[in-house]
């Protein structure tokens, strides 16, 4: 029973590590290591609002307008109070949307 518990929660911890490092390699436009550490988070944990919405920010950042709001939504579905979603969902289905890489919420 101890041994689970410690289990889970190295597999919290290095989830969160592994968002933070998305997150970072985001900001500093090294999307293809974003890609990798956000790839790793979901397969620890795809049913997080944080993974969707990440995958979401990467998706746009390479234009793929519809995964992007398929990320968003399902991110919403796991958590429909999660922020960050909201406002990339309402962001990017405005009309006149323009993606600007100073508005990805994280």
């Amino acid at each position: 029973y101890n041994v689970h518990i410690r289990m889970v929660k190295y597999m919290e911890n290095e989830f969160e590590i592994l968002i933070s490092q998305c997150k970072k390699s985001i900001l500093e436009s090294d999307y293809e290591t974003a890609e990798k550490h956000i790839n790793e988070a979901f397969s620890l944990n795809n049913n997080s609002p944080k993974v969707h919405n990440l995958l979401g920010i990467i998706a746009e950042i390479k234009w793929d307008r519809e995964l992007a709001i398929q990320h968003y939504r399902a991110s919403l579905a796991l958590d429909s109070s999660y922020r960050p979603a909201i406002r990339n969902l309402e962001k990017i289905t405005t009309y006149g949307y323009f993606f600007k890489s100073e508005e990805l919420y994280f």
